[in-house]
């Protein structure tokens, strides 16, 4: 049905009294009925009206009529038709349609000629199961039509109507299923770092995807403006997203390349006011990083082991919270005279334990970034950074803090708009 084409097969039983054609079996040696060569006899003319293809009479000369002696006449011609059929592809594919052939005398009228259906549904025992339709009811109704050449009679004939359900198993495994999953890496693009080359790469890919899928659909799809399909609809939604997803990405890859002496616009940092806290945080460990990078003791490649605060009095020994501490940290070692004794470790030197500042300095280890970085991640780096003086944030916002904060929003939104989409579409499918 692809071009609003019904293509049926099938036989039709007609019978009728022709008082021509009687005779006697007792004259004929008990013979009650013959069957002859269609075109041997009278027969009523009738045609299929809304064919898709050539008016043809039905049957052909190689069927056959079978005559009863009381003028019974049965014909039972064979008809491979096409006909017209007017699809709503509003729900496809989860589509019901109805169809109608119809049959009616091309010359005749009702004064002439009165047809009529023997019974109000269509046999269907005989019906091979179609890999895309079920035949869900099939009907049989009286049909005239006006006639144009004889005005005040009507040509009548025989409606059958078929109502058709679409099978969607294939076309939920096929479309329905992956046109879902495509959505949501739509929506995934906006959780890959904004420095990352791949995100523009994925936005791209599920354009190009979506694309392949609505040309498809457009292909199986019937054509026709009379309605419009829901999936047609879903899919041309998603589409716009992908391709305004990959416009975002690259704004906001413009955005992070920008020259950070360039001044950020104030409606831009208004993005940020959900992200302050996790600026403050970075700023303060950054700050507390320069502090360290820059303490004289790093001088030899020294490294920060542990910072412990003294007691409140601002007081403390080689007995204080800084030896109880490395104690703790280092069973296996000891301090003496300002000496720091551990296995693999080094010394102190200098004064190793710094009653003031609480710091623990560790002489000998490489001032590695790795190191570096373990140092700033522990607790006792993060309870010292609190303490520190706090920021006017706003000053240090940069373009890549703001292209995050994009990413961020343009997340749920795009996140908002395809899950209520698709629940929507589902919805309608579903009445």
């Amino acid at each position: 049905m692809k071009n609003q084409v019904l293509t049926t097969s099938g036989w039709l039983n007609m019978q009728w009294d022709d008082e021509f054609l009687t005779w006697d079996p007792n004259e004929y040696g008990g013979v009650e009925d013959i069957t002859v060569a269609q075109k041997s006899v009278w027969l009523p003319d009738l045609l299929v009206e809304n064919t898709a293809q050539n008016f043809a009479e039905l049957g052909s000369d190689t069927m056959l009529v079978s005559i009863a002696h009381t003028g019974h006449m049965s014909w039972e011609p064979g008809i491979l038709t096409k006909t017209i059929c007017e699809v709503n592809i509003g729900k496809y594919p989860f589509d019901f349609q109805e169809c109608e052939i119809k049959f009616l005398t091309w010359m005749h009228t009702n004064k002439t000629l009165d047809v009529q259906p023997g019974s109000d549904y269509v046999s269907l025992d005989a019906c091979i199961q179609n890999g895309e339709w079920d035949i869900t009811e099939a009907l049989a109704k009286p049909y005239f039509y006006p006639s144009t050449y004889r005005p005040g009679t009507a040509h009548t004939g025989v409606t059958f109507r078929i109502a058709l359900h679409r099978k969607r198993t294939f076309y939920v495994l096929n479309t329905i299923i992956p046109v879902v999953m495509l959505s949501l890496l739509n929506v995934l693009v906006f959780l890959l770092p904004a420095s990352s080359g791949e995100k523009m790469a994925l936005a791209v890919t599920v354009l190009l995807s979506f694309t392949v899928y609505l040309s498809i659909i457009s292909e199986v799809m019937p054509k026709t403006s009379e309605s419009i399909s829901i999936l047609a609809v879903y899919l041309t939604l998603l589409l716009s997203l992908s391709t305004l997803s990959v416009l975002s990405s690259g704004v906001v890859m413009n955005m992070i390349h920008q020259d950070e002496t360039r001044p950020i616009p104030n409606y831009l940092k208004g993005l940020l006011c959900c992200r302050m806290r996790q600026i403050r945080q970075r700023l303060k460990i950054q700050q507390r990083r320069r502090q360290l990078e820059h303490d004289h003791s790093f001088h030899n490649g020294d490294f920060l082991l542990m910072r412990k605060r003294g007691p409140p009095d601002g007081t403390a020994g080689s007995g204080g919270e800084g030896r109880k501490l490395l104690e703790e940290r280092h069973p296996h070692s000891h301090v003496n005279h300002g000496v720091l004794h551990a296995d693999g470790v080094g010394s102190v030197g200098g004064g190793g334990i710094d009653g003031g500042g609480g710091v623990v300095r560790v002489v000998g280890l490489e001032k590695d970034s790795h190191q570096l970085r373990a140092a700033e991640s522990s607790p006792l780096f993060r309870n010292d950074v609190k303490d520190d003086v706090d920021y006017d944030v706003w000053n240090y916002i940069t373009w890549l803090d703001v292209g995050s904060s994009i990413d961020n929003l343009l997340f749920w939104v795009f996140l908002v708009i395809t899950v209520s989409s698709t629940v929507t579409v589902l919805l309608l499918f579903s009445y």
